[in-house]
């Protein structure tokens, strides 16, 4: 939609201006509501009140950061016979020193532990 306003005076302009940021704000203000209006129903067919959804959600998001945060460290699997305080575990990218190797035309498997 492309509506020509080079027509219009200073006055106009302002006021369409006004007219927009007020429009702005009522479509912000309804949209609000009606987010809140979706979480009440939403609490409400889960037989909870709002503050139990919002705890609950809380909770939730507590529990699934504190489950990946609880991830037990895993041994190396590959050391740097160069250097042997270099590890790698397996996982993720692989460290410089073994992809430089690995370039060099060595196999992953000349470096496990």
């Amino acid at each position: 939609m492309s509506t020509d306003l080079s027509h219009l005076s200073v006055a106009e302009l302002e006021r369409v201006i006004s007219q927009a940021k007020n429009l702005v704000e009522t479509k912000q203000v309804d949209a609000i509501k009606e987010g809140y209006a979706q979480i009440v129903k939403i609490a409400r067919d889960l037989n909870m009140s709002l503050e139990e959804l919002i705890a609950a959600g809380r909770e939730k998001g507590a529990r699934t950061k504190s489950k990946s945060a609880s991830r037990k460290p895993v041994e190396a699997r590959y050391r740097n016979p160069q250097n042997t305080s270099e590890t790698w575990t397996g996982r993720g990218k692989a460290p410089r020193w073994l992809a430089a190797k690995i370039v060099k035309g060595a196999k992953k498997e000349d470096f496990l532990i």
